[in-house]
């Protein structure tokens, strides 16, 4: 109860500075009226042959080119994604400015990807690293797996207000071996240095992505999380006013899974997030639009 209240108290206060009615600035949204940022984080499934039917790549792809027309965030980092998946999105979703690792698109790993409505912001810098001891080369991560795996980050500007924010996006390792968690962990606290060096601690931050990983209490591979709790960030599916926290990996079936498989997260700081919301919806033609659900927040920066 007392977290729809503070929702609903803030709904009204995003209302009143709507409708106020002052002068913009220079053209722009007044500098008191808060931003609202949606931002989605989708591992969308590379493109399998095994995968027929409704959930083959080429039916698939439609549905979530309806889905991301409906939804409209504002950012979005996916996972996945093989080059001619990244063509297919350009395709589908030509208001948006896509980002990617260079060099990836293959089985090699490292696809992560990210687009942002080109109308509503300026892109201001973007740059990619590489999960591993040496991440400014291709490398494997830290030991574990024969993949790449990858960050890639972007700071972005709104242009009718000028406030600007970072978003990172990215994809842990797989695995349950002591190697495997440690490099895990090792990744995350790579992240976190690099959201330091580049975002610095008092910009707002969205940090993205499929970690291989739950928060559950069960899950030995946890531990792999705890250096972005440590660093401050706040996991939008338990920190946010509404959330429905429903399981984010589905497998492609309806198969009951525990909360070790809630493992696609957006975290976030300098923000207030009002709404966490998981996209299970058949209402775009099929099914299941990957074996993962799109995660999305709507989120307040002042």
């Amino acid at each position: 109860m007392k977290r729809l209240v503070n929702y609903l108290t803030l709904l009204a206060v995003i209302c009143l500075g709507s409708c106020a009615g002052k002068e913009p600035i220079g053209g722009t949204v007044d500098p008191d009226t808060p931003s609202q940022y949606k931002i989605m984080s989708f591992n969308i499934r590379y493109v399998n042959a095994n995968d027929t039917g409704e959930t083959n790549w080429e039916v698939r792809k439609y549905a979530i080119g309806k889905m991301i027309a409906k939804e409209l965030p504002d950012v979005v980092g996916m996972n996945e994604a093989r080059t001619a998946q990244r063509n297919d999105m350009k395709t589908l979703c030509p208001q948006y400015t896509h980002l990617e690792v260079p060099g990836t698109g293959t089985g090699q790993g490292g696809n992560v990807t990210m687009m942002f409505l080109t109308e509503k912001f300026n892109l201001l810098e973007s740059k990619s690293f590489y999960l591993s001891e040496t991440p400014s080369v291709p490398s494997l991560t830290f030991g574990s797996g024969t993949q790449w795996h990858t960050c890639l980050w972007a700071k972005l500007e709104e242009k009718a207000t000028g406030r600007s924010f970072y978003v990172f996006a990215t994809h842990l390792n797989t695995g349950s071996t002591i190697t495997d968690i440690n490099a895990r962990t090792s990744s995350a606290k790579l992240i976190v240095e690099r959201i330091k060096a580049e975002a610095g601690d008092d910009t707002t931050v969205y940090l993205l992505g499929d970690m291989n990983c739950s928060w559950a209490e069960d899950d030995a591979k946890r531990v792999s999380l705890q250096p972005f709790f440590d660093y401050g960030l706040r996991d939008a599916r338990t920190s946010s006013l509404a959330t429905d926290n429903v399981i984010s990996f589905n497998g492609f079936s309806d198969k009951e899974r525990t909360q070790k498989s809630n493992i696609d997260f957006i975290f976030y700081r300098k923000a207030t997030s009002l709404e966490f919301r998981t996209i299970t919806s058949s209402e775009y033609g099929v099914t299941y639009l990957s074996d993962h659900w799109p995660v999305v927040i709507n989120s307040i920066v002042f």
